[in-house]
């Protein structure tokens, strides 16, 4: 059964510029091809980052060896790891989202949030940076 999909940021090289300024603003806007959206985000603990690391790290192979675990470490691993790759919950942005607008988030159509280039974004299906479906067993 599928639970509602979850998409992930995942910074892979650490807290880099993008990250501070996706922290300071609250959203990123994520493009490839010409397609651009707009996200508010949710950093993630540690516990709840492990899993989503773990399962980055297994099908983001260029990134691999920025991470001192290996791809089949135990998630305990990841979660232990986590304080050196922020990863963020991707939240959608439209304007019939008024929980964003009470966590101060702007939804209109014209964003002042980061662009994030391809590189800084990992969709599942290619190996960069994420969107990673959290399914129920």
């Amino acid at each position: 059964m599928l639970r509602t999909a979850e998409r992930w940021l995942v910074a892979p090289y650490g807290p880099v510029s993008w990250v501070h300024n996706a922290r300071a603003a609250g959203q990123v806007s994520v493009g490839r091809r010409g397609d651009r959206r707009d996200y508010a985000i949710r950093e993630v603990a540690a516990a709840e980052a492990g899993p989503v690391l773990k399962r980055y790290v297994g099908v983001a192979t260029a990134t691999r060896p920025y991470f001192q675990v290996d791809k089949d470490a135990p998630v305990e691993e990841f979660i232990a790891e986590a304080d050196r790759h922020p990863v963020f919950e991707l939240l959608p942005i439209s304007e019939d989202r008024p929980e964003l607008k009470q966590m101060g988030v702007a939804t209109s159509s014209r964003s002042s949030a980061p662009m994030l280039r391809p590189m800084a974004w990992l969709d599942s299906t290619l190996a960069m940076p994420a969107r990673i479906d959290q399914r129920e067993p």
